[in-house]
């Protein structure tokens, strides 16, 4: 038995987070660990590669992922909570509303809820916004006795918001997130202020209707990834590491999240130790020198890497699964490749039932097409990986949907990502909609009316409305077309769905 050292100086992986496991093991095979000295862990997920503490580290802000709601005050404005995905793809962002004018509208912790702190101590606090239809909200950091402590203004009427009109501030970011969310954060001395209270103002210029989204506030001393809380103050130390290598992380690693680490560590290597081919052998065949030698031999000079990668590229991973891959997945949650959809067909109409998404089909003018016979004839056809995989995606959420009209949205939401705005309303009479403001694919209306996979509470009815938002009358206020401009919405959008 040898003892050895190892320096890693580049950051190396040593776990994949899977949504459940917070413990990992740093070392090889046949490695015993008898010492490690880490002089940096990251994580890297939806918040980027974050540095991990191995001392406790607190979000002193409660209620971080209501603002708006339970906790908060709201100023001359309006908050509705889960109104837009946040970083993490959870409906997390609250959508601030200034509702009345003169005067700053604005939201911050209720008193109950202001983050405590010590007098002449750096303290980061931060947010993450979402663009609204404001270009000029602003972010501060307040003490109920002494008012602002320190602020700055934010120019959004570009790409990305730019920070400027600083004041008392010590250093700020601007960091993108995922799904167009943005952390925000000042680092500030607390000076004689008893509490900082982060505040954002939906537009410094105190306009009505003026609209932001926020979500995900922290107050802390070290800065470091994002801790949730919720009525109360939240520590978490990021990691502990053991002498044996063992890594036991303070949260639970989102699904994919990447760990590396850097630093060094001693370990005794054992010949006689239990090789990761020794763990695939039964027992009856543990004491089988011949047999234990070939497994060796085919673990040495096999790497399975490539296939592992493929598997998980192939078949593990729904978001990029293929053929057989899909084919599983379809067994798993219950739903099969095969689908019947309507088929495309043209018939005699009037002017008025012509729509731009359905211009190959529907109503045409004289001399185009045929006078309508009836019901439309269909033909079942076998999905192709793209559409079958977005209805294993909504008979996957079906599954686990608790059928609410907050979780259905965010259904549709990642289903129909960047496609425009899509929603369910509740019409009454144990029925509703899924409101889609834009044309649908032919597979997605099969999808949603004929799979029998759209999730809905049970003894409701389900309607499909898909509105062609360019070329249909209505209210301005719902980005509709005015008198002369479009023609009445007709109830050839909306469709029964099984």
């Amino acid at each position: 038995m040898t003892t050895n050292i190892v320096n890693v100086f580049e950051p190396a992986q040593f776990g994949i987070g899977d949504g459940a496991t917070t413990q990992f093991q740093i070392g090889g095979p046949r490695e015993t660990l008898t010492s490690i000295t880490p002089t940096g862990v990251w994580r890297q997920d939806w918040q980027g590669n974050q540095r991990l503490y191995p001392t406790p580290r607190t979000n002193l802000q409660a209620n971080s992922e209501v603002v708006g709601g339970f906790g908060w005050q709201l100023a001359r404005t309006s908050g509705s909570t889960g109104a837009r995905i946040g970083p993490d793809g959870a409906l997390g962002m609250s959508l601030i509303t200034q509702t009345v004018s003169p005067g700053p509208g604005y939201v911050y912790p209720a008193s109950a809820y202001r983050p405590p702190v010590t007098s002449n101590t750096v303290y980061r606090v931060s947010v993450y916004l979402a663009k609204g239809n404001s270009q000029t909200p602003s972010f501060g950091v307040l003490d109920a006795v002494l008012g602002t402590v320190a602020s700055c203004a934010i120019d959004w009427s570009v790409a990305e918001p730019v920070l400027f009109a600083f004041s008392n501030v010590i250093d700020s970011s601007v960091v993108a997130g995922p799904h167009d969310t943005y952390k925000v954060t000042l680092v500030v001395n607390s000076g004689a202020a008893t509490s900082l209270v982060p505040v954002v103002y939906p537009d410094r210029f105190q306009g009505i209707g003026s609209t932001i989204y926020v979500g995900y506030a922290q107050t802390d001393l070290l800065g470091g990834a994002y801790i949730r809380t919720d009525t109360a103050p939240v520590t978490v130390t990021d990691y502990a590491a053991s002498s044996t290598g063992l890594v036991i992380m303070g949260q639970v690693p989102a699904i994919g999240a990447s760990l590396t680490w850097t630093g060094s560590y001693t370990y005794e290597y054992r010949e006689d130790a239990p090789t990761l081919a020794d763990r695939t052998v039964i027992s009856q065949y543990a004491n089988s020198p011949t047999l234990r030698q070939l497994i060796r031999n085919m673990d040495e000079y096999i790497n399975p890497d490539a296939d592992f990668d493929a598997f998980y590229d192939y078949v593990w991973n729904v978001e990029t699964a293929q053929g057989f891959g899909l084919d599983v997945w379809g067994r798993i949650v219950g739903v099969g490749r095969m689908l019947t959809i309507p088929a495309s067909e043209t018939f005699l109409g009037y002017q008025e039932a012509y729509t731009a998404p359905t211009a190959a089909t529907g109503a045409q003018p004289f001399g185009q097409a045929p006078m309508y016979v009836g019901a439309a004839s269909s033909q079942t056809y076998r999905l192709a990986d793209d559409a079958y995989r977005k209805l294993i995606l909504v008979k996957a959420l079906a599954n686990i949907s608790d059928c609410t009209s907050p979780s259905l949205n965010r259904l549709l939401s990642n289903l129909f990502a960047g496609r425009g705005r899509c929603y369910v309303t509740d019409t009454g009479l144990m029925e509703f909609r899924y409101v889609f403001e834009f044309a649908l694919e032919p597979y997605e209306v099969a999808i949603m009316t004929q799979s029998g996979a759209i999730p809905k509470p049970a003894a409701v009815l389900a309607n499909v409305l898909q509105v062609d938002v360019p070329t249909t009358f209505g209210f301005n206020e719902a980005v509709m077309q005015p008198f002369g401009s479009g023609v009445f919405f007709t109830s050839s959008g909306l469709i029964h769905a099984s």
